[in-house]
């Protein structure tokens, strides 16, 4: 289910105030365009210069100096005009609109450097001049500002998207053009400078300006990044033995420690910053391109069939979609009988692209859908691809997954995405729909492909979770009956053949794991894995070990589940938190063991990460387990001390996690607070306490209204006791009374995490399900799992009554 978005407008200062999308947790299905392979481009070592006559030897040029030269000289020749002069009259109208209602701190804020690194748009609007922003703009920047604009405006995103293209070229062209003055002079040019050409070459879709740069960053500092990159940038240009060459250099270039952080930013050879996983992906990517950029030479020009496709697909894997489109159109008709020939055409005629019609580096996502919606191209394939589909001829693996993704993966993300303002019962119906259209279409492919079952087993997961959240639980809480639940995990553990080599499988696998952990020991599931599975699901399968072991008791899962995230930290994928893989373990480690050392360990590792400028969520988080730390190891009151800058009065807005963390830390400083006084004031704190949960009641998960509804009852149970003036029969009633009936805590966040709140530790989490389609991969399901095992204290008669196992 598509998560809705809520849009708000800060108002501290002019980064805050654009506007920001928030997304409730939930089935998210997403999308990614091709997959972009970049890099700081190394090129071979320039040839020793030729002596001259002289009576002095020639002084010998410097390495890259001729790569600079030559990159100087291509840039000179672009031909700039003014940025905003990119921007149609109604848009700049708006733009100024915007910085009209600026106040003079703000407005002077976006002139300065920070200004142009977060409003990049507004700082030129207003009159700055600073590089960084144009840069900015063609990487991402003006799609994102665009956006904004437009939302805050409060008119549609349709026809956003040449605007986008438009003032992305603009900017690209002058920062460009701008560099080839730094470039005028020998040694100004660093391979940092190499790789934001780069990305402003991207933006334009300039191969050969790419090309170039890459050539000159190896030859200014040699390494096995810049050699790869040489290699993908060469190859794309066709220039097979260029590329051949930069392959065979990276392969012989040094591989360090992983405890090498940093790459030298100028200088000679450097060592390599990519971890195991990525080399190898990378080296398999690039020998891939290479060989097929040697079919394509090889190819004669026959019509035939396939021929057409392999000529096509090899030329959209090259990135050269636009050749691919001048190859496939004059047999269109002929596609609308061949599924693979079909998705070809479809691809090359948006661009290779997920995103029709904008930059590369410019997919907002929200731009994507608008664009989507009003393409001219996309309303021309789809019924392309649908007659193709109902032929029934051509139907190999990459046309499938081609045509699951263009048909109907995409206009599903995208019709939820581009209409925010429709009632959630109303999306939620529609997804219902989209999936179980889709769930029929990879039925029918699994039978065709049997390689492709995983998928449909995910697709109809999908749909079961779907259908599952329209019925809530009298909790609130999304559950599937056990009858269901059972017959998915047996499906997804008789997967076990296929989960070796499959990356669909293994996903599908995780999925139903990881979507029942709540109520359904995922044991079976993980044990049916391969020991390597693919790279992309190392964390989710890691986090399922660690959240059975807490709660099973499970030592040998939590060390898998341990050993697990360990690998990803020392051998992390890109954009990987290793600080927060590292806080899960600790976390898990203190829920296990219970014991004050484990707590201490937590404390510190916590204290450690904690920064100013981290999200809230995170923030909060820290502070939560700090405090639960402090307080089970007997320091309440400086729990409390930690605590106050954390307990808003007012929960607030964002996104869901936000609101469950915000809740807690308000509640938790009330509990410490209470527990350290007594009588009236005691009651005082137990009175605020139930307020705050009826005010948060159906604002957040489960797991934090059991909390709560936990502290209520012990606070209860002590000022019984109190009235009993030790009585011991009194004593003994209220004592009975005083646990929470296990099947109570069961009924309400599950079998599984009742086992978890037996050990004293709040389960909470999010999972979440999609989808990515891309050329270079396919359709790919993912699959995450973000367990928080929060340190915060629960009642022990609460987790005494839990400790039995649920039945």
């Amino acid at each position: 289910m598509v998560g809705p978005h809520r849009f708000g407008l800060p108002s501290s200062s002019v980064m805050a105030r654009l506007r920001r999308s928030w997304f409730r947790e939930g089935f998210w299905l997403g999308l990614g365009g091709t997959v972009a392979l970049s890099c700081a481009h190394p090129a071979p070592t320039p040839a020793t210069p030729t002596p001259v006559a002289s009576t002095s030897a020639a002084r010998p040029t410097a390495p890259g100096e001729t790569e600079r030269a030559a990159l100087a000289t291509a840039l000179r020749a672009l031909r700039p005009g003014d940025v905003l002069d990119a921007l149609p009259r109604p848009t700049r109208s708006e733009v100024d609109d915007v910085l009209a209602r600026l106040g003079r701190e703000d407005r002077e804020g976006v002139l300065t450097p920070a200004g142009a690194a977060q409003a990049p748009l507004l700082h030129l609007a207003a009159g700055g001049g600073d590089p960084n922003a144009l840069l900015l703009l063609a990487s991402g920047g003006a799609a994102a500002a665009l956006v904004e604009v437009r939302l805050t405006a409060g008119r549609s995103l349709d026809g956003l998207a040449p605007v986008i293209t438009a003032l992305s070229d603009a900017a690209a062209t002058r920062w460009l053009s701008d560099v080839a003055l730094e470039l005028a002079t020998p040694g100004g040019l660093t391979p940092e400078r190499c790789a934001d050409i780069e990305r402003a070459a991207e933006a334009l879709g300039r191969g050969d300006l790419r090309l170039l740069a890459a050539r000159a960053a190896a030859a200014i500092a040699p390494s096995l990044e810049h050699d790869l990159a040489l290699a993908f940038a060469a190859v794309r240009e066709l220039r097979v033995d260029e590329a051949r060459g930069a392959l065979s250099a990276a392969e012989r270039a040094p591989v360090p420690s992983l405890a090498v952080e940093a790459r030298p930013s100028t200088g000679s050879t450097s060592v390599s910053t990519l971890s195991a996983a990525e080399r190898g992906e990378r080296f398999a990517a690039a020998r891939q391109l290479i060989a097929a950029a040697e079919r394509l030479a090889r190819f004669d020009g026959s019509n035939a069939s396939e021929v057409l496709l392999e000529r096509g697909r090899t030329l959209l894997a090259l990135g050269r979609a636009r050749a691919a489109r001048d190859l496939l159109t004059p047999h269109r008709s002929s596609a609308a009988r061949h599924l693979g020939l079909a998705t070809t055409v479809a691809l090359a005629e948006l661009g290779g692209t997920a995103c029709p019609g904008l930059p590369t580096t410019n997919g907002h996502l929200l731009a994507c859908a608008a664009a989507w919606r009003r393409s001219e191209v996309v309303a021309a394939v789809l019924p392309l691809l649908e007659q193709a589909w109902t032929s029934g001829a051509g139907r190999d693996r990459p046309g499938i997954e081609a045509y699951l993704g263009i048909a109907h993966v995409m206009p599903w993300l995208y019709a939820n995405l581009a209409q925010q303002d429709r009632p959630p019962e109303v999306v939620l119906k529609e997804s219902i729909a989209a999936v179980t259209v889709l769930e029929e279409r990879t039925v029918v492919a699994a039978a065709a492909e049997p390689q492709l079952e995983g998928l449909a087993l995910f697709v109809e997961l999908l749909r079961t979770g779907l259908e599952a959240a329209t019925t809530r639980s009298a909790s609130g809480r999304v559950t599937v009956d056990e009858a269901r639940r059972r017959a998915l995990v047996r499906r997804a553990v008789q997967l076990r053949p296929a989960a070796a080599d499959e990356a669909l499988t293994q996903a599908a696998m995780l999925g139903v794991a990881a979507m029942f952990a709540q109520d359904t020991d995922p044991g079976p599931v993980l044990a049916a894995l391969p020991p390597r599975i693919d790279r992309r699901y190392r964390v989710t399968r890691a986090a399922l070990e660690l959240w059975r072991g807490v709660a099973h008791d499970d030592p040998e899962a939590a060390e898998r589940g341990r050993a697990g995230l360990l690998e990803v930290i020392n051998d992390p994928a890109p954009g990987t938190d290793r600080s927060q893989l590292v806080l899960v373990i600790a976390e898990a480690d203190a829920a296990l063991r219970g014991g004050g050392t484990d707590y201490a360990k937590l404390y510190q590792v916590a204290t450690q990460f904690e920064q100013p400028s981290l999200p809230r969520a995170t923030w909060l988080r820290l502070r939560l387990d700090r405090a639960g730390a402090l307080a089970r190891t007997g320091r309440p009151a400086e729990a409390m001390t930690l605590l106050a800058p954390a307990a808003e009065p007012e929960i607030g807005p964002g996104t869901s996690t936000e609101i469950d963390l915000a809740a807690i830390a308000r509640a938790y400083l009330v509990v410490l607070r209470a527990r350290a006084t007594t009588g009236a004031e005691r009651a005082e704190y137990a009175k605020k306490l139930a307020g705050f949960a009826e005010e948060i009641e159906g604002q957040v998960a489960v797991g934090v209204g059991l909390w709560h509804g936990l502290w209520m009852r012990e606070l209860a149970a002590i000022e019984a006791a109190d009235r009993c003036r030790g009585a011991a029969w009194c004593l003994a009633r209220v004592e009975r009374a005083r646990p929470a009936p296990n099947a109570e805590i069961a009924a309400l966040v599950g079998a599984e995490s009742a086992r978890i709140v037996a050990r004293g530790t709040v389960p909470l989490g999010a999972v979440t399900a999609s989808f990515t389609y891309s050329v270079a991969r396919g359709l790919e399901p993912r699959v995450t799992l973000d367990p928080l095992l929060l340190a915060v204290e629960l009642p022990s008669p609460a987790a005494a009554a839990a400790s039995k196992p649920p039945r």
